[in-house]
């Protein structure tokens, strides 16, 4: 597994539009295994209820990650869930968009 040091430090106000971009990608019921992942925690992050969740479209899903992450943790957290699913090239997109658009 690559080393996410890179996202260590982010400093940012794009995170929420990054975020939905790479999440704007994934299909119908790509969106609900990523909500998944959320839903049953993932790695050292705790988990978000399934009733904030429930019915939650990619906006409400990207503001949820980051009320209870943070924009660091929100975005650790999609990358890993990313790699679970299988789809590392919208992990390294995303990776990639952070280090060219961090203010």
């Amino acid at each position: 597994m690559q080393s996410d040091h890179k996202i260590v430090g982010i400093r940012t106000k794009n995170v929420h539009f990054l975020l939905l971009d790479i999440l704007e990608e994934l299909g119908r019921g790509d969106l609900k295994k990523f909500q998944w992942y959320i839903n049953k925690g993932v790695e050292e992050f705790p988990s978000i209820s399934e009733g904030q969740l429930e019915d939650a479209d990619r906006l409400v899903t990207v503001d949820r990650m980051v009320q209870s992450y943070c924009d660091e943790g929100a975005v650790k957290i999609t990358v890993e869930i990313l790699r679970k699913m299988g789809r590392n090239d919208l992990a390294e997109e995303l990776k990639e968009n952070l280090l060219t658009k961090q203010v």
